[in-house]
C-alpha cells in the first residue's frame, strides 16, 4: 500500500508541492526535502478527474450514512450540499475528492457541514485542494487517510491599479472579501492560524500537500 512519505523537518520544507500549470494538469512536483512521490500524483489526478460541477452521491458504508463529494466546487455546490444533507438525513460523514473551485462557496459549504455536525474525510488516493481544503475544515471530526492528499492552494490575484482592464479591480476586491471570510471561518473551526500563513505565503501556483505530522500540528486533522 502507498504510504505517506516521512517528514523532513518542520515547516513548509516538509511538504510536497504540486506545481499547477496552465489548465488542470500539474507541470511537475517539487518536493523540498522530500523525494518525488507517486501517491501525490495519483491523488491529484483522481481529484481533477471529477465533474465540472460537484456531485453528492449517497452511500451506506456499514452503519454509516455517507455523502461522497466529487468534482469542482462550483457556485451551486453549497446549495446542492444542503439539499443532499436534508434529503438523505441523517448523514454521518462527507468524503471529499476535489481539486477546488470557488473559495467563497468553499467557506459556505464548511459552515453548512459544521451546522450539521458531520465528519469530513479524504480517502486514500483521493485529494482535496484549494476551496475543498476550506470546506473540509467544517467537519466536526476531520481525517485524511494515508495516501490521501490535502493541498492548500491560493491562485494568485493581480494587484490593484488603474492600469488593469475594467472589472479587474472588482476581482481584486472580491478576493480581499473572500480572504476576510476565510480568516473568520478558519478561526471558528479551531484550526491553527498558521494555516492562514500557508495559504497566503505559498509558492507561486503551488498546491502544498501537508504531511500527516503537519495536518495534526495545524489541527486540520483532529482525530487519530
Amino acid at each position: 500500500r502507498v504510504q505517506v512519505p516521512p517528514d523532513a523537518g518542520r515547516g513548509i520544507d516538509a511538504m510536497l508541492c504540486i506545481r499547477v500549470g496552465s489548465g488542470r494538469q500539474p507541470d511537475q512536483i517539487a518536493a523540498p526535502g522530500l523525494p518525488s512521490s507517486e501517491w501525490a500524483y495519483v491523488a491529484w489526478e483522481n481529484a481533477i478527474s471529477g465533474p465540472d460541477q460537484m456531485e453528492f452521491v449517497f452511500r451506506e458504508v456499514g452503519h454509516e450514512r455517507i455523502l461522497v463529494a466529487n468534482g469542482w466546487i462550483d457556485v451551486g455546490a453549497a446549495a446542492r450540499l444542503s439539499q443532499s444533507l436534508q434529503h438523505f438525513a441523517p448523514i454521518s460523514g462527507i468524503w471529499f475528492n476535489s481539486p477546488g473551485g470557488n473559495q467563497s462557496v468553499g467557506v459556505e459549504m464548511g459552515r453548512i457541514i459544521r451546522d450539521n455536525h458531520v465528519e469530513t474525510r479524504v480517502r486514500g488516493a483521493n485529494g482535496c485542494f484549494s476551496a475543498c481544503a476550506i470546506a473540509f475544515l467544517g467537519g466536526w471530526v476531520r481525517l485524511i487517510e494515508e495516501s490521501g492528499a490535502y493541498g492548500v492552494y491560493a491562485p494568485p490575484s493581480p494587484p490593484i491599479g488603474s492600469a488593469y482592464p475594467d472589472g479587474q479591480n472588482q476581482i481584486v476586491f472580491d478576493g480581499i472579501k473572500a480572504a476576510s471570510e476565510r480568516q473568520t471561518f478558519v478561526q471558528g473551526m479551531g484550526v491553527s492560524l498558521a494555516w492562514l500563513d500557508l495559504w497566503a505565503n505559498d509558492y507561486p501556483d503551488c498546491a502544498k500537500i501537508l504531511s500527516q505530522a503537519e495536518l495534526r500540528r495545524l489541527f486540520v486533522v483532529n482525530v487519530d
